[in-house]
């Protein structure tokens, strides 16, 4: 089937799913704000998603509307200089999408990677591991963008598909990455000290990833078809969607509820002033310490007992146990 048969399919899927895609990251943005909660790291790794996956949008969109606009069979009899130019044009767009596509599937990963890292904060193992993870994950980036590069060649008339085999790279990587930030938490979510079936929830949260490895899947063997850039279309935008809903739903999981506005329950100033006259901790890191009490334990009681006080993500306590969880807090103290 020629190249230009299904550009008008490419668009809608493409307009749907970006879109959708698009729609989750700002309800995060949005929910944030609404719970008049600060933003984090992951909000601005979303920001910069939301870029990348309009401007995915907006290239490949241009492309099938050059590929629409012409007869395959006149362009293979008679490549004028005009029809010469356009496919310049439409071929480094295509290269530029490429860069910019998995720029946005890396920034989603490091989303994923940012919530993990958050929830398991404080253990001594998981950090060392989300250390590990974050340099594996900006290795695997500079390759994939390396490799791209070293692959893709504009002038060429399929400039990103002529050579499958080094795309192997890319398809490689991508799905390792995915499964390590599924089973980076797993091993501390099985071992978190609530029921089986709050256990059982938490961890197909984070499964959720499944979605982008089978994805991932699917669409390896498109690689090898050489005509076939509209399908290649068809499963950029699945991707598009899947990654947004992998990166966004844990938070969006935690933000369906407000927090409680919290009472002081510490002595006014209990802390010292730093030079610029902030306090020293937030009474959330003071919080978190408490529950964690990780002065009071050796080394050998850190790594075995994992506790759900380990973070104060609202995916491991609901309201009425985070309260009481203060207050056990408190009278320790006391």
């Amino acid at each position: 089937m020629a190249v230009s048969s299904r550009p008008i399919t490419s668009i809608v899927l493409l307009t749907l799913f970006g879109g959708l895609g698009a729609l989750i990251m700002v309800l995060r943005l949005f929910l944030r704000k609404y719970r008049r909660q600060r933003f984090e790291a992951g909000d601005y790794c979303t920001f910069f998603c939301l870029v990348t996956l309009l401007s995915c949008v907006g290239l490949l969109t241009a492309v099938s509307s050059i590929t629409l606009g012409r007869d395959a069979v006149l362009e293979a009899q008679h490549l004028t200089d005009e029809l010469f130019n356009d496919q310049l044009l439409k071929n480094k767009m295509l290269v530029a999408h490429q860069a910019i596509f998995r720029a946005y599937l890396w920034g989603q990963k490091a989303i994923v990677l940012l919530f993990i890292s958050r929830v398991l904060q404080g253990l001594p193992w998981p950090f060392i591991f989300v250390r590990i993870s974050w340099a594996i994950l900006i290795l695997s980036f500079g390759a994939v963008e390396l490799e791209m590069f070293m692959v893709c060649e504009y002038r060429k008339k399929k400039p990103c598909l002529d050579r499958v085999q080094q795309l192997v790279t890319y398809i490689l990587l991508n799905g390792l990455t995915d499964l390590m930030l599924i089973a980076l938490p797993l091993p501390w979510l099985v071992r978190v000290k609530r029921p089986w079936y709050r256990r059982i929830q938490l961890i197909a949260l984070f499964s959720v990833g499944f979605l982008c490895i089978i994805a991932t899947i699917l669409r390896a063997p498109i690689h090898g078809d050489t005509q076939d850039l509209v399908g290649q279309g068809y499963w950029t935008a699945v991707e598009f969607l899947s990654s947004a809903i992998v990166a966004n739903f844990p938070t969006l999981y935690s933000l369906r509820r407000a927090r409680k506005d919290e009472t002081p329950v510490y002595p006014e100033s209990p802390y010292p002033m730093r030079a610029g006259g902030s306090k020293s901790r937030s009474a959330t890191s003071i919080e978190l310490q408490e529950a964690l009490d990780m002065d009071r334990v050796n080394s050998n009681a850190r790594s075995a007992n994992i506790t759900s006080q380990a973070s104060i993500e609202p995916l491991f306590l609901s309201d009425p146990e985070r309260d009481s969880t203060r207050a056990e807090g408190v009278r320790s103290r006391v």
